[in-house]
């Protein structure tokens, strides 16, 4: 062969001898051309016997292929010539590549291992002499292997590890790569390095609530992690249900570099303590673990209390205050997280703040409220939260309390009156008080400052002391009422004073004006009586007065024969009374006895002798007077009347006499003494002033003669109304105030307490006011009765969005009115807009669905949502009057309800508003889902079939097959390594989302040890599916050199005759750890090296024959094979070569006999042989073999037989045949298995013990 180089501008070559055994060589002349020996960029030179030559060059073009041609010249002058393959002039470098810092595709920066560093490169390359060889080491910069030095790394190995270091943390070191190519052209390049970081980050704080209410949700916030070295990377969190961490709620989970969390989903226990751990990475994969102090769960609010009006011991139900209150509360409990705040407010309602909004007293159990505005009449709450450490809260209110800040009214007192001299009778309205009710009253009865009754009238009817007098208490609350005091026992006196003080329930006292009346009675006079006519008599009196007040009324007690008493009540006007009778007969006897009345009611009497006197007659019958007409104003009384039984115009011809009065009782003349009007059957008072509410009667007396004699005749009571009536309220809607009405709705109006104490109410009008025009857009008038009534009605001009009220005006018997309006009412022709229904199933417990909602950016501008009405039904199930729905005030719930497994359920929301006006939101449907995902494969190993073994002890991988879910979807999945199925020793559970692959570059795995992988995929319904991998065992280690042969069987040969294929096997190659699994085997001229045949796929077997050669004669090739383990790290053993040979060995000489050649023998003799000169100068004789024939190159007599390298041969036992010839033949055999052959001149065979054949005679000595 001609072994050649290109160095720069140098080429040298070397050639072998050339021989010549018979002329020997002269010389060697060299040439250099661009074509095979062609000598186009030198010419051949002389070179003597030299077998090398260099030539510079300074043309030679980069890539171009030179060929070497040598010429030998022997002696005799004849030439032998032999060319190069060319060899390729290479001035460049080879080109570099990426240097990446760890194992994988992608470059790390930081690592926290110690002990070991791995890089990995792209492959350098050179287009034109290829990569010869590189080195790998590491330097504490990116020019020099200062800590590591450079070694060499396989042939085709881009990836090295450096093991038994000793790192440094937080220094930073480069890999740096060399190669040269075939010239010894050297590039190198460095990684971009990575940082040593052996400490965990410093731990900080996780904060988490101490106690929450929601068992479906928690929340965390850490902050404080640090690492100086290489920075935080990430942070992974958990809950568990104890320390140390189990995380059977939610595994680790990754947040990337957030410092807080929040999982919803959750299915918590209630009262149960659970724990936030945060896994802290840094960038060199190291983490730091701290936990929370724990989060209790307390789903029960507190134990509402007592709440007290008021500070002091007994509970106050009626206040007079305007500006402070004060409150306190008791028996409020939380066993699970305490009472944390108390939070009061004051209202006008349970829960109202319309006073005081919620207010935190911190754990105070009473509070002041200093400034707080009240009105009069009012009734207010106090409302008090306690909230727990779980922020549930619980509401208790006060029963209430009525402020009055007015005097309560006490009253009127009038028409004092004594009745027998020993009894006051009071007329009194009765204590009212607005705000707190009725008030407690006494009646105060002073006689000039010498003695004083007290009788408390009190309001709840109960027993009461009197002083004085012992009477029973009065109820106040029955209105106008009649008050008799008992003044047995005590003097007289000229003046007796009254007066009434009440005192309300919020304490406030009034004491009405004081009354005085006269305290004794009427000094006595005289009486007489005469006779005037047949049917009636005269009384005259006189002498009767009283000096305080004055004498009012005469009470007659007429006595008839003893038995009959007539009791007459007259007036004390004048002196003269007329009394009319039938029963006037002869012979009668009367007796008349008197009681002077004073205005203040005190008697005083006498007694008239009786007398007899006939009756008289009358002309017409006075009983039929009168029927009575009376009008009446202010200031003026009309009066008309008429005889009944058409006597009017009889009484005219008679002449019948008028006169009239006009008083406070029958027969009385406080308003108007008795008038005569003569004939005229009418009568006008103009001046007569008349209070409202009190009542009158119009008196007549009728005469026929001048009034001699007359009979008296009264009206009926007639009551005096000056005054309107009284307002009533006046209520939007039917049974219940609204606020709000549908544009399409029909009007409902209800009012009461409209009344006339006087009169009656005749008529209510009702109007509907537009605002703030004030303009009537619709009205009715309707008849009652008593002041109350409802009123219906279409009204089609009212406007959306517009307010209005209900004016009622009502009018009384006597043309006086008064009117009152509603609150007011607004129009609302639109439902509820906008929303947002959110709905969730979130797991199954004993057979039940718990299932949440909440909706939101539900409005109505004009009457405000006033109610939600949900319902979970079966998906486009329409929302009718038969769902049953659930009514709440608020936007969110959570249940646990039966549904139907694999159904469709959405979760239908009826927002209406006040006026009635609704709209319906339905939220996405959602499957029931009660099967967890199905679940698939799960491979070791980042490709698409499972791996056992892995050689990197940095990274692990995982591919796995896309679960599926027939009802719901997937919504996560979390993978997670360990050294046991289902376990994560080695990574923590880390989300995936819906990745079916996953990688950790940072893991550090330990050699020997089999890694787990598992996939946890939870759908949307919660539920959970885990596969599991089959493991991977780590194997960093290459297999165990083997032994390889060239041939077949194990069985190395040195040499090879055949061109055309090449056999190769091996043995012993072994992996104790993942065993060897394949084989690769290629062909080439050095060990190692595959330019003849490229490495065959990997086979199992431990042979293999490499077909379709050309094989070049007197060359030598190198099986390499390579012995790969299951994790796919590989050992390159090369055989020590085979060297082809295609030439027979060169064939010698053959001899009868063993030192000289025989040409006859007897035949009894043994057949002997000899040879020599046989050689092969490729690859030598390895063997001979002999045989005996009857003719050359034939072993009929006896078979080829080796015998080995032996030179000679003898057999005895060959049956030879007298008078025949016979010839011994010998093969050759070199290394390669090419054979030659060369036969004996032959014997002659003779009969033993006969003659010599004259054909031998010359050849014996």
């Amino acid at each position: 062969p001609l072994f050649r180089s290109v160095v720069n501008t140098l080429l040298n070559a070397s050639w072998p001898n050339f021989t010549d055994a018979e002329s020997q060589m002269w010389y060697y002349k060299w040439a250099i051309g661009t074509q095979e020996c062609g000598t186009q960029v030198q010419a051949y030179v002389n070179v003597g016997k030299e077998t090398q030559a260099s030539s510079y060059k300074s043309d030679f073009v980069s890539g171009l292929l030179y060929y070497v041609s040598v010429v030998g010249r022997n002696q005799a002058g004849l030439l032998s010539k032999i060319c190069s393959e060319g060899t390729l002039y290479d001035d460049s470098p080879p080109v570099t590549s990426l240097v990446r810092d760890g194992e994988g595709a992608v470059d790390i920066d930081y690592q926290s291992f110690i002990g070991s560093l791995s890089a990995n490169w792209n492959a350098f390359t050179d287009d034109h002499s290829e990569i010869k060889e590189c080195s790998v080491g590491l330097g504490l910069t990116n020019e020099t292997d200062d800590y590591y030095a450079f070694t060499l790394v396989s042939s085709g190995m881009t990836k090295h590890q450096f093991t038994s270091l000793t790192l440094t943390s937080g220094t930073r070191y480069f890999a740096i790569v060399t190669c040269s190519n075939g010239l010894g052209l050297v590039s190198k390049r460095s990684s971009d390095g990575i940082k040593i970081d052996a400490t965990p980050p410093v731990l900080g704080k996780v904060t988490t609530s101490e106690y929450q209410s929601m068992l479906d949700v928690v929340e965390a916030v850490w902050s404080g992690f640090l690492d100086v070295e290489s920075l935080i990377d990430s942070y992974s969190w958990s809950i568990d249900r104890q320390i140390p961490m189990r995380q059977d709620v939610q595994p680790f989970t990754n947040v990337r570099l957030s410092e807080g969390a929040t999982s919803s989903n959750l299915t918590l226990r209630p009262n149960t303590t659970y724990y936030v751990s945060v896994r802290a990475f840094n960038r060199a994969g190291l983490h730091s673990t701290k936990s929370s102090d724990g989060l209790i769960t307390d789903i029960s609010p507190p134990t509402a209390g007592s709440v007290v009006d008021g500070l002091g011991e007994d509970d106050v139900d009626w206040l007079y205050v305007d500006s402070e209150i004060g409150a306190r509360w008791y028996d409020f409990d939380d066993p699970e997280s305490g009472i944390q705040l108390y939070r009061w407010s004051v209202g006008t309602n349970e829960e109202g703040c319309q006073v005081l909004l919620a207010t935190s007293v911190t754990l105070s159990t009473s509070a002041v409220c200093s400034n707080c505005s009240f009105i009069s009449g009012v009734k207010y709450f106090i409302t008090v939260e306690a909230m727990n450490g779980a922020g549930l809260k619980t509401t208790a209110y006060s029963d209430g309390f009525t402020v009055d800040l007015t005097a309560p009214e006490t009253g009127a007192i009038s028409g004092l009156k004594w009745i027998d001299n020993s009894m006051l009778q009071i007329n009194w309205t009765g204590g009212t008080d607005d705000e707190s009710g009725p008030p407690s009253c006494s009646v105060h009865v002073v006689a000039s400052g010498q003695w004083e009754i007290v009788k408390l009238l009190e309001s709840n009817g109960e027993q009461t002391n009197i002083v004085s007098s012992g009477e029973q208490a009065i109820d106040v609350s029955s209105g106008e009422q009649t008050i008799d005091v008992n003044t047995t026992g005590f003097s007289y006196s000229q003046v007796v004073s009254v007066y009434v003080n009440c005192t309300n329930r919020a304490l406030v006292s009034a004491t009405s004006p004081s009354i005085s009346i006269d305290g004794t009675p009427p000094t006595s006079g005289l009486i007489s009586l005469l006779q005037q006519g047949n049917n009636f008599f005269s009384l005259k009196w006189d002498g009767f007065h009283d000096t305080e007040s004055i004498v009012e009324f005469l009470e007659l007690n007429i006595e008839f024969n003893s038995t009959s008493e007539i009791l007459l009540l007259l007036p004390y006007k004048g002196s003269f009374y007329e009394h009319r009778t039938d029963t006037f007969l002869p012979g009668s006897s009367w007796t008349v006895s008197a009681n002077a009345v004073s205005s203040s009611g005190l008697t005083s009497s006498v007694v008239t002798e009786s007398f007899d006197f006939p009756p008289l007659v009358d002309p017409i019958n006075s009983a039929d007077c009168c029927d009575f007409t009376i009008e009446y104003n202010s200031t003026t009384i009309t009066v008309s009347w008429d005889w009944r039984n058409g006597l009017t115009a009889k009484s005219s011809e008679l002449g019948y006499r008028y006169r009239y009065s006009i008083g406070s009782i029958a027969g009385g003349a406080q308003i108007r003494n008795y008038t005569d009007v003569g004939i005229v059957r009418e009568a006008v008072c103009r001046d007569c002033l008349l209070l409202t509410g009190a009542v009158y009667f119009v008196n007549l007396h009728v005469s026929s003669d001048n009034f001699a004699s007359y009979t008296a005749h009264q009206s009926d009571d007639f009551l005096i109304d000056l005054t309107s009536p009284l307002a009533g309220e006046v209520v939007d809607g039917l049974n219940a105030d609204k606020e709000f009405y549908k544009i399409t709705e029909m009007f409902f109006a209800t009012w009461s307490g409209f009344a006339d104490p006087e009169s009656v109410i005749e008529t209510c009008s009702v109007y509907v006011v537009e605002l703030p025009s004030k303009n009537s857009i619709w009205s009715k008038e309707q008849l009652v009765s008593n002041g109350t009534g409802t009123t219906s009605g279409k009204i089609d001009s009212w406007t959306h969005g517009n307010e209005y009220v209900t004016k009622v005006v009502c009018e009384s018997s006597t043309g006086l009115s008064t009117e009152a309006s509603s609150d007011g009412f607004s129009v609302d022709a639109t439902p509820p807009a906008g929303g947002i229904v959110v709905f969730s199933i979130d797991s199954l417990w004993n057979g039940l669905a718990n299932v949440s909602g909440s909706w939101s950016s539900i409005g109505d501008g004009e009457s405000g949502v006033a109610l939600y009405e949900w319902a979970v039904v079966k998906a486009r199930e329409e929302f009718t009057n038969q769902t049953v729905a659930t009514a709440t005030k608020k936007t969110s719930f959570s249940a646990s309800i039966n549904l139907t497994a694999s159904a469709e359920y959405e979760l239908v929301v009826n927002a209406s508003n006040f006026a009635g006006l609704y709209t319906i939101y339905r939220s996405k449907s959602i499957v029931h889902d009660v099967t967890s995902p199905e679940s698939y494969h799960i491979f070791d190993g980042a490709g698409a079939t499972d791996i056992d073994y892995q050689f990197s002890t940095i990274g692990i991988s995982a591919t796995w097959g896309q679960m599926t879910d027939d009802e719901t979807i997937i919504i996560d999945c979390v993978w997670y390594v360990g050294t046991e199925p289902g376990s994560a020793q080695l990574l923590s559970p880390q989300s995936v989302g819906l990745q079916t692959n996953a990688s950790c570059w940072h893991c550090v795995l330990t050699p020997g040890m089999t890694y787990f992988s598992s996939v946890t995929c939870r759908n949307a319904a919660g539920l959970e599916t885990v596969v599991t991998s089959d493991g991977v065992l780590v194997d960093p280690t290459r297999p165990v050199s083997g032994l390889v042969y060239d041939g077949r069987g194990r069985e190395d040969v040195a040499y090879q005759l055949v061109t055309s294929f090449s056999d190769c096997s091996w043995n012993n190659f072994t992996d104790p750890e993942s065993g060897v699994v394949g084989y690769r085997t290629c062909l080439g001229t050095s060990p190692g090296l595959c330019d003849t045949r490229e490495r065959a796929d990997k086979i199992v077997s431990t042979e293999w024959r490499f077909l379709g050669l050309a094989l070049r004669h007197g060359g030598v090739y190198y099986c390499s094979v390579m012995g790969i383990n299951a994790a796919g790290l590989s050992r390159v053993v090369s055989s020590d070569g085979i060297t082809i040979d295609v030439t027979v060995p060169s064939p010698g000489i053959v001899i009868d006999g063993v030192d000289e050649d025989i040409d006859c023998q007897n035949a009894g003799s043994s057949v002997l042989a000899s040879w020599f000169d046989f050689y092969d100068v490729e690859s030598g004789i390895v063997a001979y073999e002999w045989g005996v024939g009857s003719s050359k190159g034939n072993d009929d007599l006896q078979e080829f037989t080796l015998v080995n390298l032996l030179l000679s041969a003898g057999n005895a036992n060959v049956t030879l045949e007298s008078g025949k010839m016979f010839y011994v033949t010998v093969r050759a055999e070199n290394a390669a298995g090419g054979k030659s052959s060369a036969s004996s001149d032959g014997v002659l065979v003779f009969e033993e013990n006969s003659p010599l054949p004259l054909s031998c005679v010359s050849l014996r000595p």
